[in-house]
């Protein structure tokens, strides 16, 4: 059992069906059963009964329930702290904005770059380090040029 299993298991709580919640996660019904009943052999409990109109919590189910959300949310607690950790080890930050507001303030993936040779991206991949172009615009960044923007 894993912390995925868990999270699944509180989503079919939520919708009372594992039908529902299969189709929720994008998962065959057979699959998220398939889990649920490893959480159940984990724990080595019945954690709910199945019938005709979808699922009923039993007292171990609904003890589980309840105290789900706060260890789910000790644990992305964790590891966003461990994010962080890294990130200043690393020397990244995350940047989040909409596209829209990058333009109206005239910044872009790489004039953030070209200010500051960071670890990152403005979209899913990630820079290592200054690109060749960011080392290029060094003398943009104190002023020695006319800007490029």
């Amino acid at each position: 059992m894993n912390i995925k299993d868990l999270e699944y298991f509180r989503i079919v709580c939520q919708q009372k069906s594992i039908t529902k919640a299969a189709h929720l996660l994008y998962m065959t019904p057979q699959g998220l059963s398939r889990i649920m009943k490893n959480v159940e052999n984990e724990l080595d409990a019945v954690l709910f009964v199945r019938t005709g109109a979808g699922i009923q919590l039993t007292e171990s189910g609904n003890y589980l329930y309840e105290r789900l959300p706060a260890l789910l949310d000790s644990y992305q607690g964790i590891c966003s702290e461990i994010r962080c950790i890294e990130q200043r080890k690393n020397h990244e930050i995350d940047l989040l904005s909409a596209y829209g507001i990058l333009r109206l303030v005239r910044i872009s993936g790489d004039s953030i770059l070209r200010f500051s040779c960071i670890t990152g991206s403005t979209r899913t991949g990630r820079w290592s380090g200054c690109s060749r172009r960011a080392r290029a615009m060094w003398p943009f960044w104190w002023g020695r040029a006319a800007s490029p923007i």
